[in-house]
């Protein structure tokens, strides 16, 4: 017998969905699929527009013993990010409801929810590949930009190839030319490079260069995936599959809250149904289900990102 659909079956099968989603979701982002948040700088957001203002380094400690100290302004930047809304729905026949099938549409709700999981990650990945403008109005790769009493910060090098050998030889030259970038006072910041973003080419030769007998002050630890990252422990390998290039790979340093990249969140991801207000959609034979969100991704600070370029 055809069971009736009415709106407390409908709000029980939500009840279920939600759980299958919440349960799908957390799993998406501890895994693979959330991979990016190891590399996100994450930021809640509380406006349609949320103002990040970089507000420079403050200035250096200097002796006053014999006389006052001199206050100095800070350099401020205004950059903002505008939250955008993202949606993804499928439908359910009603029929489904009636013939009690609705096991076939659970695996659905599990995929709706490993996308909401991925998609932001998509946009992060391809941030390196458009090279958006950062705080200081100028690309986040690009070989010449000062912030405020820095001296030029070039944040892309040329490699001398691909092999193991030569992708250690790179490694190195990128880690020196980070640690001397300077901060808005002209000070050496001294960052430390720990993640290594390489397409998916480069992937095993990265892995190689890590592990390969590389010397005293180069035996780097590859952490394992989801560890907390000392600095200590050297580098840890992302592969972005978005990077169309073989050849090109980027150092990032990410660490107490800096990134290069920023994932800004207003509104989570959450199961959303079209089915309150149940009686035209009853009639309609039809059921819509999906998630909703409200998110934007950027770029953080250039000094926290080296490019390797090979020609």
């Amino acid at each position: 017998m055809a069971q009736s659909v009415t709106p407390a079956v409908l709000a029980g099968a939500l009840t279920s969905f939600r759980t299958v989603f919440n349960g799908a979701f957390e799993a998406a982002m501890s895994g693979l699929a959330g991979a990016w948040r190891n590399i996100a700088m994450e930021v809640q957001s509380n406006s349609a527009i949320e103002q990040h203002v970089w507000l420079g380094t403050v200035p250096q400690m200097v002796d006053v013993t014999a006389g006052d100290f001199q206050v100095e302004h800070l350099y401020a930047f205004d950059y903002s990010i505008t939250n955008a809304t993202w949606k993804s729905y499928f439908e359910v026949p009603r029929s489904f409801f009636e013939d009690d099938k609705l096991a076939l549409v659970r695996p659905k709700i599990a995929q709706l929810a490993q996308e909401a999981a991925r998609h932001p990650g998509q946009l992060l990945f391809n941030l390196p590949i458009s090279n958006p403008l950062a705080f200081d109005a100028v690309a986040l790769i690009a070989d010449t930009r000062v912030i405020g009493r820095s001296a030029n910060i070039d944040n892309q090098i040329a490699g001398t190839g691909t092999t193991v050998a030569q992708f250690q030889t790179d490694l190195a030259a990128a880690a020196a030319q980070m640690m001397l970038f300077q901060d808005d006072q002209g000070r050496p910041m001294g960052l430390q490079g720990n993640w290594i973003m390489v397409p998916p080419a480069l992937r095993q030769v990265a892995y190689q260069a890590l592990n390969a007998n590389q010397g005293a002050g180069l035996n780097q630890i590859v952490a394992p995936p989801g560890s907390v990252l000392g600095a200590e422990e050297g580098y840890r390998i992302i592969v972005n599959h978005q990077l169309t290039d073989a050849n090109d790979w980027f150092l990032c340093h990410v660490q107490d809250g800096f990134s290069p990249f920023i994932y800004q969140t207003r509104i989570p991801p959450s199961l959303e149904p079209l089915t309150e207000g149940t009686d035209a959609a009853i009639r309609a034979d039809r059921f819509l289900f999906g998630v909703r969100a409200r998110y934007q991704v950027g770029v953080g600070d250039p000094r926290h990102i080296v490019k390797t370029t090979n020609t």
